[in-house]
């Protein structure tokens, strides 16, 4: 009462469909795709649709191309969100002009909003709490393609070992294609030595297939090894 409005503002446009793209190699290793971001989607943006493509890997351009032409060539607001996507991937979304938002860690350069863990922080608290457990040696199984918030993970787990005067020979960082046949591999070698292992697991897959290599090994939490993993899985 009493109040006028002289020019109202107008109102935000309403995103009618959001592409969700997913680099394919990282289905495999289960960081691709969450239901959950899903329904916080549709709770956000009720009645929207989602739509979910697989983008192949290095080969963003001539796949990309026709999807953002229709997006933009349509009457309602489309936006994307770009799923741990590769460097060609979030350069031509960003170029495109569409709403986009990173669900990860954008490249240098890739001015998008994102969305994501501190990964640096993760690695420091993850290097502390096995080094309170007394690990000798820390060693992080991750999928043999990085990514932006991957490095920034290792960055935090080298300050760590740093911090609490772990030798860098006591570091190491392996990078696997995610089959439990090579986890285990890796464990096999890694097992060898006699001191307390803190085994670090960036993906889901990975933490299942070494824990399970652990215990058909007959390694025993706590006296062989200690197992994190930044993802849940059925078997941590």
């Amino acid at each position: 009462v009493g109040a006028t409005v002289a020019a109202p503002p107008s109102a935000a446009p309403v995103i009618e469909r959001v592409h969700f793209l997913v680099q394919e190699d990282h289905l495999l290793d289960g960081t691709g795709y969450s239901d959950a971001a899903q329904v916080g989607v549709h709770s956000e943006l009720p009645g929207c649709e989602v739509d979910l493509t697989l983008v192949p890997t290095g080969g963003a351009k001539s796949f990309l191309d026709p999807i953002l032409r229709r997006a933009l060539r349509r009457p309602g607001p489309e936006g994307v969100v770009l799923v741990r996507c590769d460097y060609p991937t979030q350069r031509l979304v960003a170029q495109s002009g569409l709403p986009a938002v990173v669900h990860g860690s954008p490249y240098a350069g890739i001015e998008l909003p994102s969305v994501d863990v501190d990964s640096r922080q993760m690695g420091l608290l993850q290097g502390e709490a096995l080094h309170r457990r007394g690990c000798e040696k820390l060693v992080v199984l991750r999928p043999d393609r990085s990514l932006p918030g991957d490095r920034m993970f290792m960055t935090g787990i080298r300050e760590a070992a740093t911090r609490f005067g772990i030798a860098s020979d006591r570091l190491e960082e392996v990078g696997l294609v995610p089959f439990p046949e090579l986890v285990r591999a890796e464990l096999e070698r890694l097992f060898r030595t006699e001191e307390l292992l803190g085994i670090v697991c960036v993906t889901r897959e990975i933490a299942d297939a070494a824990w399970t290599a652990a215990m058909d090994a007959g390694r025993v939490p706590g006296a062989d090894f200690w197992l994190h993993s930044n993802t849940l899985g059925s078997g941590t």
